[in-house]
């Protein structure tokens, strides 16, 4: 099967207009997103991986891009025959709901670093930190997850809690893992390391007795609400540094988490709270009357201060699936409304909105969205049509959606996450999916074939900086 292009794909346009009256010809080049041509963007490789069971089922599977172009990939899976290589664990619970695994190809995909189980639970997110090593965030509720001596806390004892741990860069050490939570159910997204090399975690709770350190908001609602923490470990013991519950007496959930360089927190996700706490000159500080939910998006500082806190709703029901800052403090996010948003630093502004026509943003965070070094966007989603097939969209730093690509199979795919790699001017981006389709296009894949249900699909894009660049370039050539 040829791979899909979608029916946004771009064609230069050129038009050269002669202004008599100055003497001046403006040459305008465009890389539209609306008009049929040839598609820029190249693929070289797209794989399965999986078992016979269905893959990243109960939770949101992860990628991450180290320094030397490796991929990683942190997820759940069912299946108990998934490849292994290296494996610090093998699946010690067969037959369980789900386990938490982590692998790692090589650069060109052509072979397993490592493979392994953790322990059962369900993975929801992953970050590297500057040396490669693995931070994997979800939750569990085996008393019997591995942590290591130097845990915040194990995980007998309190049903479901949030987990999270560190895995080496060669995956032959597990440095650090650990529970949190309290007698209610307790599930983290995401994590974020700062330059500290300390742990953010975001997620939500439904304990009125999860653990608290300098709160910002000291008492439970009346449902989920979010929880943000931050630790450190020393390697003899960890401490938790701050945690509050951020939220109102509704539902509150938080699945998007970036640091910044000054060590700032920004979190995403949406509320269903009328008293969502919110903060003064924001873009919207109510909630949208008689909306679903509201997406949300707040900034903390590093000693866990609330700097600002906004709803972001025009429409019946919004969530902001995932959140990313850029150099300047500016925040970007999109939402399953079909939207992406650029904040401006005080989230006093919205800089620029972008209409993601024909394209379909999954719920709990499954969307995930990446900068580049210029602060184009990159986004992936699924075809609105069939809400299936992986969709990389690009939004140009001038907030233009300037490329689209829709790649899958027959049957069903579904988005789970996105890494960019960055190589002088040279963008490529990885995505990370689910599919059940036996077309599914492979191309120098170690993994070629389905191996049942829903396996997860890995396949990068290249030449993305050649299908950006012609954007609304206007080069002014004097006559005189």
């Amino acid at each position: 099967m040829s791979l899909k292009k979608s029916n946004r794909s771009k064609r230069p346009l050129f038009f050269l207009f002669l202004l008599l009256g100055i003497g001046t010809i403006w040459l305008y080049s465009q890389y539209d997103a609306e008009a049929g041509g040839t598609d820029p963007t190249d693929i070289d490789l797209s794989t399965f991986f999986g078992g016979s069971g269905n893959e990243c089922e109960f939770g949101r599977c992860s990628i991450a891009i180290d320094d030397d172009g490796s991929i990683i990939v942190a997820g759940s899976t069912p299946s108990t025959d998934i490849p292994l290589q290296n494996p610090l664990f093998i699946d010690s619970d067969a037959g369980s709901t789900a386990d938490i695994f982590v692998m790692k190809l090589t650069p060109d995909g052509s072979s397993l670093v490592f493979s392994t189980y953790i322990g059962n639970g369900t993975a929801q997110g992953m970050k590297l930190d500057d040396d490669g090593n693995i931070y994997v965030v979800g939750y569990s509720s085996d008393d019997n997850f591995p942590t290591t001596s130097d845990a915040y806390a194990n995980c007998v004892g309190n049903g479901i809690d949030a987990v999270f741990f560190k895995l080496n860069s060669t995956g032959t050490s597990l440095e650090y893992s650990s529970c949190i939570g309290g007698a209610g159910r307790d599930e983290a997204h995401d994590i974020a390391i700062n330059s500290q090399g300390q742990m953010i975690i975001v997620g939500d709770t439904l304990s009125t007795d999860f653990p608290l350190q300098s709160p910002y908001q000291n008492t439970a609602g009346d449902d989920e609400d979010i929880f943000l923490a931050k630790l450190s470990t020393n390697g003899s013991s960890s401490s938790l540094l701050f945690s509050t519950y951020f939220g109102g007496d509704s539902r509150d959930y938080g699945w998007g988490l970036e640091v910044d360089d000054a060590d700032n927190i920004y979190i995403g996700g949406r509320s269903s709270s009328d008293d969502f706490p919110t903060t003064a000159g924001v873009i919207q500080s109510e909630r949208l009357s008689n909306a679903g939910t509201d997406s949300i998006v707040a900034k903390f500082s590093n000693a866990g201060n609330l700097l600002y806190s906004t709803f972001y709703n025009t429409v019946s029901t919004s969530e902001a699936a995932d959140i990313a800052v850029d150099d300047n403090g500016n925040l970007y996010f999109v939402t399953t409304w079909e939207e992406a948003i650029k904040l401006n630093p005080t989230a006093t502004e919205i800089l620029y909105f972008v209409d993601l026509d024909d394209f379909f943003v999954p719920v709990e965070g499954k969307a995930q969205i990446a900068l580049d070094d210029e602060n184009n966007l990159y986004i992936l989603g699924q075809d609105t049509s069939s809400q299936s097939n992986l969709v990389l969209t690009a939004v140009h730093h001038t907030g233009r959606a300037v490329f689209s690509r829709t790649i899958g199979g027959s049957d069903m795919e579904d988005s789970m996450g996105l890494a960019l790699r960055q190589n002088n001017d040279e963008v490529t981006a990885y995505l990370l999916g689910v599919s059940k389709s036996t077309d599914f296009p492979t191309i120098n894949a170690l993994y070629p074939t389905l191996a049942g249900g829903f396996d997860i699909v890995i396949t990068n894009v290249t030449g993305l900086e050649t299908a950006v660049q012609f954007n609304e370039i206007y080069l002014p050539l004097m006559i005189r």
